[in-house]
């Protein structure tokens, strides 16, 4: 974390958030998350953070003390422009279907009458499928452990002169790149099928229909998992549209619901709308809580890293909206 950035933390921490309240231009707040789990998992620890189930709670137990439950009806309404929302909302989403969703987070969610909105991928439900991210993250595993393995890697990436680059080159892998990944496994001896089967990284489809019972919602966050700025304009429609539909439809949902998958900045205005007409009500981004009702889209922020408390984080996005709205800029640039 930058510098400048952890001083805006600490400097909005010390803000009574009755005040950030009044200034803050945001209306219903909108952390996101993938898992919470209590150790190093090697199938996801060399990709991004997550937090313990005890700093889950106390998050839980800030936004239930400070901010309003949200209304999934109203907001649904408000984004529509078929009604008005109350102020000061909170809203929990999570992405990817992981397992923790179901033997983790919901329950603890439903206990505390908290609701939230599941973003699953179609191709990894039931485990049918190993997210080619997930395998970045066993390979780093399996080089941290073994850094004589770096010759094998070094055969697949160019310039990977030493270790700090051939990370950085197997984190650039795509959708259409990820047979490397299958390739260097097979050399070291890495069985992706053997860990998909024994470890079962995501939610079944039994789970997530006890979900569904428990009252939450679940949307669509695309059919695999792509970067979405690589696909044709065709498929990144049939990407979101068909994967929120079939989630949907498949578990009987009120409202079709979408996330984009990795981020959402370089996708065209024209494109999100066809997806809308296609039959989607609201979209999700993740471009820090700016405002993009135009589009029915609705932007969240990354609530998962352990560092730093949701109370510190949600009142620097307070703070941070509010300046650029003085300044003119609370607002998603888009083409």
């Amino acid at each position: 974390m930058s510098l400048v950035k952890n001083i805006f933390l600490n400097f909005s921490k010390k803000i009574p958030v009755g005040i950030l309240k009044k200034i803050s231009p945001i209306d219903i707040y909108l952390p996101y998350q993938h898992l919470i789990r209590e150790a190093h998992t090697s199938y996801i620890s060399h990709l991004y953070p997550f937090k313990n189930k005890k700093q889950f709670e106390t998050d839980l137990d800030y936004l239930l003390k400070n901010f309003r439950i949200a209304d999934i009806d109203q907001l649904v309404s408000y984004v529509k422009r078929k009604g008005e929302l109350t102020p000061n909302q909170f809203l929990l989403t999570f992405d990817d279907g992981f397992k923790e969703i179901a033997t983790v987070i919901a329950p603890l969610l439903y206990q505390k009458g908290i609701p939230a909105i599941f973003f699953l991928n179609n191709d990894f439900i039931g485990n049918n499928q190993l997210f080619y991210r997930l395998k970045i993250s066993l390979l780093i595993e399996e080089l941290s452990n073994k850094p004589q393995l770096a010759s094998v890697f070094k055969k697949y990436f160019e310039n990977s002169n030493d270790l700090n680059s051939i990370l950085n080159q197997l984190k650039k892998t795509n959708q259409f790149n990820q047979s490397i990944l299958d390739n260097i496994a097979n050399e070291i001896g890495l069985d992706f099928d053997d860990f998909l089967k024994s470890e079962k990284p995501f939610a079944t489809k039994e789970q997530i229909e006890e979900i569904v019972k428990m009252g939450f919602y679940v949307g669509g966050h695309s059919l695999s998992h792509p970067y979405f700025e690589l696909l044709s304009e065709a498929e990144q429609y049939r990407q979101a549209v068909d994967s929120a539909k079939r989630i949907a439809n498949e578990f009987h949902q009120k409202y079709t619901l979408f996330a984009f998958p990795h981020y959402d900045n370089k996708i065209k205005t024209k494109t999100i709308q066809k997806i809308l007409n296609g039959g989607v009500d609201v979209i999700f981004g993740i471009q820090n809580q700016l405002p993009e009702l135009q589009l029915r889209m609705l932007h969240r922020f990354n609530a998962e890293r352990p560092n730093i408390t949701m109370e510190k984080q949600i009142k620097a996005e307070m703070l941070y909206a509010a300046l650029l709205k003085r300044a003119g800029k609370f607002s998603v640039k888009r083409n």
